[in-house]
């Protein structure tokens, strides 16, 4: 119970015990006088409860007018409070907005340039030689000192770049290197079949192309080259003549297969070039 004091609900409370007494019996309803006197009780109670309700909401109704006065009063000042408020607080939140997105947009540029390093050796992949050289030096020289708290991805990406890009530019070298000389061996052929007579000049230019080291037997190496590459399509061979790891092995497996001895004082690269020479000679690369 509160400690307000409400005149009506006394007067209500006073009969309570009243209206107790006077109800302090179930009748027996199996006769029109004890249902009527039963239905009675309920609705006299019920105007009584009638009467509390209205007596509540009229006592109320001060209190929620005041309720609502003071409301309003507080959104007036609470108004202007935010009125003076809200400038700085836009100020401050635009503020802390603009710091969060230069941050991200920092943080982005230096993911953004650990993933160009990881994909350097991708972009350089139809570079030549000197373009892959170039971005290797590039590499290597850069310390990724400017990475901050991203410095660990970039020096790991950086030494995964560096170690591809290296391999990348040996592999690039020798296929440049071997392409300049199939190129000059494709000239030196097709020189030689300008000069009749075929089979003199044929065997003149495999004399003139061999050096001492090796002993040749022209029909001999023509059909053993023959033989090995006419088991291959046309542009399986211009591979295999890319491919000097082929090359040196078909002729160290089998060399007399290609019409020539191989001495003690023989290089690798003697020996493919020799055969490159032989097969420019017999097919029209």
């Amino acid at each position: 119970m509160g400690d307000v004091k409400i005149q009506k609900y006394d007067e209500i409370r006073a009969k309570i015990s009243t209206i107790k007494e006077a109800c302090n019996f179930l009748p027996d309803l199996s006769n029109k006088d004890g249902y009527d006197k039963s239905k009675r009780v309920s609705l006299d109670v019920g105007k009584v409860l009638t009467a509390l309700e209205k007596a509540r909401k009229i006592e109320k109704a001060d209190s929620l007018e005041r309720g609502r006065n003071i409301d309003s009063q507080a959104k007036e000042i609470a108004d202007e409070l935010a009125g003076i408020q809200l400038p700085h607080k836009e100020l401050y939140q635009k503020f802390d907005k603009d710091k969060k997105e230069r941050e991200e947009k920092r943080k982005k540029g230096l993911e953004d340039r650990v993933n160009d390093i990881g994909a350097l050796p991708h972009l350089m992949r139809d570079s030549d030689s000197n373009g892959i050289q170039q971005a290797l030096e590039d590499l290597e020289n850069n310390e990724c000192l400017d990475f901050y708290e991203y410095t660990e991805q970039a020096l790991k990406a950086r030494s995964v770049s560096v170690k591809e890009l290296s391999e990348m530019y040996i592999r690039k070298l020798q296929y440049e290197r071997d392409q300049a000389e199939l190129a000059e061996l494709r000239e030196q052929a097709q020189s030689s079949r300008t000069e009749p007579p075929a089979e003199e000049v044929q065997q003149d230019d495999v004399d003139g192309l061999a050096d001492d080291t090796f002993t040749i037997d022209t029909d001999q190496e023509t059909r053993g080259v023959k033989q090995v590459l006419d088991s291959v399509s046309f542009e399986e061979r211009r591979i295999d003549m890319e491919n000097n790891e082929f090359i040196f092995n078909a002729i160290m497996s089998d060399n007399k297969k290609f019409g020539f001895s191989v001495k003690n004082g023989d290089t690798k690269e003697d020996l493919i070039r020799m055969f490159k020479r032989l097969v420019i000679l017999i097919y029209d690369f």
